[in-house]
């Protein structure tokens, strides 16, 4: 009968262990079962619910933040064509007149020609037109962004293009592969001298109407492109 029990006993622990086992930790299962073998386990095992429902709010939370920052809000568009006019001719204007001190110095020593005659008033013409296309491109791409350096971008973008649109190859320069000489092969002292001089005056003339846009952002003489 002892033996009998014993087996009885055994056996209703095995029974127990073996349910006990699968039910979760809020159902205060025996502290015998594997699942709950430790208090630690138990509670780790409660917060997980709890920790994936945080992760999800936190997941909707940052998508319905980039849904907003790319939302297109409902333009009209005949004000903005008007806007970007006005930033146009604002920067056109503005540059124009901060590298006119520059331009009547020039010469050939450091610019692609000299001062007043037909291949400077040609580039020139070309820069009024291109500081007018800056204060489009300018607005659109800066929108309502704080970043300093997306609007330092903007400038170096046009200041590059221009520079770099000007130089001429010397005469002594042989091509396939480029080759002008001392001291960078491709760009001789007399290209570096024209490129500097390019790239100074389009940085006064693109920074002024960077400066003279924002200006007018912050006194609403012109809005802001809406993001």
């Amino acid at each position: 009968s002892t033996m009998c029990g014993r087996v009885r006993v055994a056996l209703v622990m095995a029974t127990l262990w073996s349910v006990d086992g699968f039910a979760p930790c809020g159902l205060t299962p025996s502290p015998l079962s594997p699942s709950c073998f430790s208090a630690s386990r138990c509670a780790r095992q409660r917060q997980r619910p709890a920790l994936r429902l945080q992760g999800q709010d936190n997941n909707e939370g940052r998508e319905e933040d980039r849904v907003q920052k790319w939302a297109a809000p409902v333009l009209d568009e005949s004000a903005e064509r008007i806007e970007s006019v006005k930033a146009g001719v604002l920067s056109a204007v503005v540059g124009s007149i901060a590298m006119a001190p520059i331009a009547c110095l020039e010469s050939t020593a450091w610019y692609p020609s000299n001062a007043f005659d037909p291949q400077w008033e040609l580039a020139h013409d070309g820069l009024s037109v291109m500081l007018g296309l800056f204060g489009l491109v300018y607005r659109y791409a800066v929108r309502q962004d704080r970043n300093p350096q997306l609007k330092q971008g903007v400038v170096g973008a046009f200041v590059i293009t221009r520079a770099l649109a000007m130089l001429q190859a010397s005469d002594g320069c042989t091509a396939l592969p480029l080759s002008c000489g001392p001291p960078l092969v491709y760009f001789n002292w007399e290209m570096i001298a024209t490129g500097a001089g390019a790239g100074i005056e389009s940085s006064i003339a693109f920074a002024a109407s960077a400066a003279a846009i924002e200006f007018a952002f912050s006194k609403d003489w012109v809005r802001r492109f809406p993001s």
